[in-house]
C-alpha cells in the first residue's frame, strides 16, 4: 500500500468518524457522553474528540499521535513518521469551541457531573 494512498484512507476514515458524531454540535456532545468519553479542555491531545478518535483510529498500528485544533486534526503515523492533517466538520468545529469554553462540563475528564445537562440555550 503506498503512503499517498494510505494518508488517502486515513483522512476518509476519520473525517466519515467525525461525522457520524452528529449534525450540530449539542448532537456531537451526546454522541460522547453515551459512549462515555471524557477529554481535558484547550489540550490538543487529550480533548474529547482526540479521546473519541484515539479509541478507535488510535487503536490502528499505524497511528502514533491524535491532536485536535481549533480547525483540524493532526493524524501522526509510526514509522516514517508521517502527518495526515484532516478538517473538522463545521459541527465538530463548533462542538470543540463550546467545550473548550466550558458548555459541557459532563465531559471534562474528571468532571463529577454525570446526569443529563441542559444544552446552552435551550429550554
Amino acid at each position: 500500500m503506498s503512503h499517498s494512498f494510505a494518508s488517502r484512507s486515513l483522512r476518509h476514515e476519520t473525517r466519515a468518524l467525525l461525522e457520524s458524531l452528529g449534525n450540530s454540535p449539542s448532537s456531537v456532545a451526546g454522541s460522547l457522553a453515551t459512549l462515555g468519553i471524557t477529554g481535558a479542555q484547550r489540550d490538543p491531545g487529550s480533548c474529547v474528540i482526540a479521546g473519541f478518535l484515539s479509541a478507535i483510529v488510535g487503536a490502528e498500528r499505524r497511528v502514533e499521535r491524535i491532536e485536535v485544533f481549533r480547525r483540524v486534526v493532526v493524524v501522526t503515523r509510526r514509522s516514517p513518521a508521517r502527518w495526515t492533517i484532516v478538517k473538522l466538520p463545521e459541527t465538530v468545529r463548533l462542538f470543540v469551541a463550546a467545550f473548550d469554553s466550558g458548555l459541557y462540563p459532563s465531559l471534562v475528564r474528571g468532571s463529577e457531573r454525570h446526569a443529563e445537562e441542559p444544552v446552552p440555550g435551550a429550554s
